[in-house]
This record gives C-alpha cells, sequence and structure tokens, in this order.
C-alpha cells in the first residue's frame, strides 16, 4: 500500500514537471502577500547576478518605479515583514551588491525565520534545482486559486443576470460614498497604528540587529545608503515614525553614512496615509536616483550634503 502511494505520488510529481513549461497563465496569480514575499526570496537567491544593486525595505519602498530604477536594480522588499530579513537574505548568499539601498520605516519586526529556511535549507534548495515544481513560482495552488477565483466571480455573474430587477434595487438602496472614503478609512486605521512609541529595549534591539548587518555589509564592499520612505506628512509626524526616525539618526549619523533625503515639507499623496501614489513614488524614485548618483560620484558628497530640492506642483 505504502509502496502504491509513493509510486502514485512520484508519477504525478514526474507529470506536472513535464506539463508545468505548458500551462496556460491565464488564471496563474500569486496567493497572498506572504506567498509574494516567498517568490521574491527565491528569485534573488537563484539571481546569478551577484553585484546587482539591491533596495531592502517593506511594501513602502516596493512603491518605488521599476522602469525607473532600470535592469541595474533589484528590489528585496517585503510587505508585512522586516528590513532584517532583506539583509540577513544578502548576507547568508554571500552576494556581494555593489549598492544597498536600505528603507528605515519598518525595523521593529525580527528576521523572517520561515523566509530564511526557505532559501537556504539544504533539501528545499536542491529540489527547486531539480525541478521548478517545487519552487514558489511553480506551486500548483498558483494555478487552482487564480481559476476557482474566476469560476466564482462568473458564478456570482450569472447569478445577478437572473435576477435584473433585485440587483437594480439593491444597486438603488444602497447608499453612495465618496470614492475617497475607504482611503480615509484606511488612512485612520494607520494613524493608530503608528501613532504608538515603541519600547526603548526595541528600539536599541532593532537598531543595534541593523548595525550589526549594515557594518557587515560595509566591511564586504558594498556601499549601504540609508533612507527613511516618504508617506503622508499627518502620519510621519506621529510618534511611531517619529521616534524611529530620531533613532535611526542616533545609530547611524550622517557624519559617517550616507543617507538619502526627500523634502519633508511637501505634501505626499498616498492610497492610505503609508503608502505613495505611483506619481508621487515615480518622482521620489527619481530624486533617489539622482541623489545615489551624487553619493558614488562624490567623495566630499557628506560635506556638501543638502535637502533635496523641494518639488513644485
Amino acid at each position: 500500500m505504502i509502496k502504491r502511494s509513493v509510486l502514485t505520488a512520484v508519477v504525478i510529481l514526474i507529470g506536472y514537471h513535464l506539463l508545468l513549461p505548458h500551462l496556460s497563465r491565464r488564471f496563474y496569480q500569486i496567493l497572498g502577500q506572504q506567498r509574494g514575499n516567498f517568490l521574491r526570496e527565491e528569485n534573488y537567491v537563484a539571481d546569478p547576478r551577484p553585484s546587482t544593486n539591491v533596495i531592502v525595505g517593506s511594501s513602502m519602498a516596493q512603491t518605488l518605479n521599476d522602469n525607473t530604477l532600470g535592469p541595474n536594480y533589484t528590489k528585496l522588499t517585503f510587505p508585512g515583514n522586516s528590513v532584517l530579513t532583506a539583509l540577513e537574505l544578502i548576507k547568508r548568499s554571500e552576494k556581494k551588491p555593489n549598492l544597498v539601498l536600505i528603507e528605515t520605516n519598518a525595523c521593529w519586526k525580527d528576521a523572517d525565520a520561515e523566509l530564511l529556511h526557505d532559501a537556504f535549507d539544504p533539501w528545499s534548495v536542491e529540489l527547486r534545482q531539480l525541478s521548478p515544481i517545487f519552487s514558489e513560482e511553480g506551486r500548483p495552488a498558483n494555478f487552482l486559486g487564480g481559476i476557482v477565483e474566476a469560476c466564482v466571480r462568473r458564478s456570482c455573474q450569472i447569478g445577478l443576470s437572473f435576477f435584473p430587477k433585485r440587483h437594480e434595487v439593491l444597486a438603488l438602496s444602497t447608499p453612495q460614498t465618496d470614492p475617497g472614503e475607504p482611503v480615509v478609512q484606511l488612512k485612520d486605521v494607520n494613524m493608530a497604528e503608528w501613532d504608538r512609541t515603541p519600547p526603548a529595549d526595541v528600539l536599541n534591539r532593532q537598531t543595534a540587529q541593523l548595525a550589526t548587518l549594515v557594518d557587515g555589509l560595509n566591511r564586504r564592499g558594498c556601499h549601504c545608503i540609508l533612507f527613511t520612505m516618504p508617506m503622508d506628512n499627518t502620519l510621519a509626524n506621529l510618534s511611531g515614525p517619529r521616534t524611529w526616525r530620531i533613532k535611526m539618526h542616533e545609530q547611524f549619523p550622517p557624519s559617517q553614512y550616507d543617507w538619502l533625503t526627500f523634502d519633508s515639507t511637501h505634501h505626499y499623496l498616498t492610497t492610505d496615509g503609508v503608502h505613495l501614489i505611483p506619481s508621487e513614488a515615480d518622482r521620489v524614485t527619481e530624486t533617489l536616483l539622482d541623489q545615489v548618483r551624487h553619493i558614488v560620484d562624490g567623495s566630499d558628497y557628506r560635506a556638501r550634503r543638502t535637502v533635496a530640492v523641494k518639488w513644485t506642483e
């Protein structure tokens, strides 16, 4: 019985291995934020380019424009996770990026042990090298989830078509809300979350861990540059973000570490108070690259550091 089960499983795996390259991607989708983090982690570790510039951070830095950044940059940004996870991945992968741009907004979480285990567990690595069906990108759920969602959506459309009048009444009876209302509600939620002063022991522990990783990469020849991703001014001045900024600059004084600066007087437009809208993210990306060029090309950049030129509306 056990032998038959094992044989059946092997046959299924071989069949899926042969079928995967030919499956349509019409309904393909990565299911959830954490699964996307696993995919990004695996892609970075498997990337054969050891010196590609890396931007590490959270979902805030993920909004930076990929096209503007160009092929010389890769984003190792983990929504809902920690910058420490990304820095540990760089360290353990033994890659040596020329530049590592480090977002300092989200540093209160420890490195994700599950992500790191998936990246470097010998069995997992060997299986992914053996076949793409063992990678995050090749998970059957990526196809099944999209198909199920499409079926449910289609079923709802068909169901509503049988009750057109009821659908019209429901639509008329539903209060019409301002499209901006959900954004306001999300911003209120984020305000409650960010308006908390982190405990001193958390500040000290997390910034010390970050300093160990940053200094280690600098010693390996990487050029680490820190930055705080802009957000809605109302949230940026709350106790949480303000306390982290002060602590980060104490741990990494601008006289000893390179920092990017953004116009603090500009009113940044966001989708939820935290994540920039595309047009704002595009402008931040351009400013970021311009300052990086100054840092890399000018050895006396620290001596002539100035706040980024204010944007005109």
